[in-house]
């Protein structure tokens, strides 16, 4: 018997082509993994996947969808990395993690950021997690915008992000051909639902649309 057999998964609904196009926006449909069937999935098949196949998958909402990546947004992500790590190590602040850095944010939630940094507070214990994808709110998130990524994806991601209590995350677009700059991506900013005590906790340039990070 295969072993992505769905034998002993819980019932779920039973998601659609126009089903999924209306959770995720218009995304390439390759990207949402058919085996096990959308909603059925867990933390286990994450794990299962990312460790005997050569491609990264995030959960959401019981889906499994592959993370999209590409040597522009690699270069873009260790570029942001090692800039976070340059500050972060030498004062001992926290973990920094890359782009097959899986963190679980929920029960049903994992996430993929390029670039994640998690303060010592918190992590549990104050020692890194021996788990493949630990429970962890980072402090800070980075996500680079691929060509198949989604307006719709990339703001819950953001949101996200915020409703789970971290400051927010840095969604970034790829640098445009021939130039040298990164330009933020405007209308992500600032997710749906951020209250007036929360903006004061954060910088104006995190909150601004259209504000350029170099």
């Amino acid at each position: 018997m295969s072993s992505t057999s769905t034998v002993g998964r819980t019932r779920a609904k039973t998601w659609t082509v126009a089903d999924l196009y209306r959770r995720f926006g218009p995304m390439p449909f390759e990207r949402i993994r058919q085996n096990p069937p959308p909603g059925t999935a867990t933390v286990a098949d994450v794990v299962r996947l990312n460790d005997h196949e050569d491609r990264l998958y995030e959960l959401v909402d019981g889906i499994l969808v592959e993370k999209t990546v590409g040597l522009q947004e690699s270069l873009i992500s260790v570029k942001i990395g090692t800039l976070l790590s340059v500050f972060v190590e030498p004062r001992g602040l926290g973990l920094i993690a890359g782009a097959d850095g899986t963190i679980q944010l929920d029960i049903n939630l994992v996430r993929i950021p390029d670039v994640s940094f998690v303060s010592w507070e918190r992590v549990p214990g104050g020692e890194v997690p021996q788990e493949p994808v630990p429970l962890l709110v980072p402090d800070l998130a980075v996500e680079v915008i691929s060509r198949g990524n989604t307006p719709k994806e990339m703001g819950e991601k953001l949101q996200e992000y915020f409703e789970k209590g971290g400051p927010p995350g840095l969604v970034r677009s790829a640098a445009q051909p021939g130039r040298g700059r990164l330009h933020g991506t405007g209308p992500l900013y600032p997710p749906n639902g951020l209250d007036a005590a929360r903006r004061r906790r954060y910088p104006a340039r995190f909150l601004r649309p259209g504000r350029r990070a170099v």
